[in-house]
């Protein structure tokens, strides 16, 4: 994949965790999990450990490729 931002060649990869991660618009302090109803966005199911991602060396940019079923 080229790098939208600099476009270098980005290298593939994986983002793992030993928890589920999510984007969300706020900060959390304390959280469970996702919580959609408030705009948060899965990237892995709970039970999941990774998600399928590129990384561009040169701008140290990571983009995710595929979401959890949101």
């Amino acid at each position: 994949m080229i790098c939208p931002y600099c476009e270098n060649v980005m290298e593939y990869g994986f983002i793992q965790s030993p928890r589920a991660i999510f984007w969300s618009i706020k900060e959390k302090v304390v959280f469970i999990g996702p919580d959609k109803s408030s705009g948060d966005i899965p990237i892995t199911k709970l039970n999941d450990l990774a998600a399928k991602a590129y990384y561009c060396k040169t701008c140290k940019n990571i983009i995710v490729t595929e979401l959890y079923d949101v």
